[in-house]
């Protein structure tokens, strides 16, 4: 069974900020959080742990992992969605049209295309389930995980598909969502 969680909570989550690459790490309060969901895995018999590198993410495996006490793979295809050029602005600020457009056209605004993280989610499942590991654990951000479900879901992109259904759907910090 592959579990996906969504590190815990930074000041830009408190803030609404869009984090993407850029890396910024947890508040005391997502450490306390993520001290209070190592209950969460307790029954889960996770053999291995992948996650992003950025801080926010591997200090989060980190801490979920001092009573696992596992290695920890740091994979930068579990790494958030690059948003190049509005990365730091509130996400309120940002309108639909302006979405649209800056996808549209990524080379302009540094956005990572849609069909890369597509890919590199797609390439990671693919790997594990090659691999034949039982119980993995991938710690990684709500954009990144977005896609890991879209990609379970899909052996094809179809960005419409995506954006209808599944780039609207809130993940919270430590959200832990197993995948079929």
């Amino acid at each position: 069974m592959i579990y996906l969680i969504r590190h815990s909570e930074t000041d830009w989550n408190i803030e609404r900020r869009i984090q993407g690459h850029t890396d910024i790490p947890l508040n005391e309060t997502g450490r306390t959080q993520a001290i209070g969901a190592r209950s969460k895995l307790k029954d889960l018999n996770i053999d291995t742990i992948y996650c992003s590198p950025l801080s926010r993410a591997l200090e989060t495996a980190q801490i979920l992992n001092q009573e696992l006490n596992l290695e920890i793979v740091q994979d930068d295809r579990l790494k958030e969605w690059g948003h190049g050029i509005i990365e730091g602005r509130y996400i309120a600020d940002i309108t639909d049209k302006m979405w649209h457009k800056m996808h549209a056209k990524p080379e302009y605004s540094g956005i990572e295309p849609i069909e890369n993280v597509f890919l590199r989610t797609k390439n990671l499942l693919c790997e594990i389930k090659d691999e034949k590991l039982k119980n993995v654990l991938l710690v990684s951000h709500a954009g990144c995980l977005r896609m890991f479900l879209y990609a379970t879901a899909n052996k094809t992109l179809d960005v419409d598909d995506f954006i209808k259904s599944y780039s609207h759907r809130h993940i919270n910090n430590l959200e832990l969502i197993p995948l079929d």
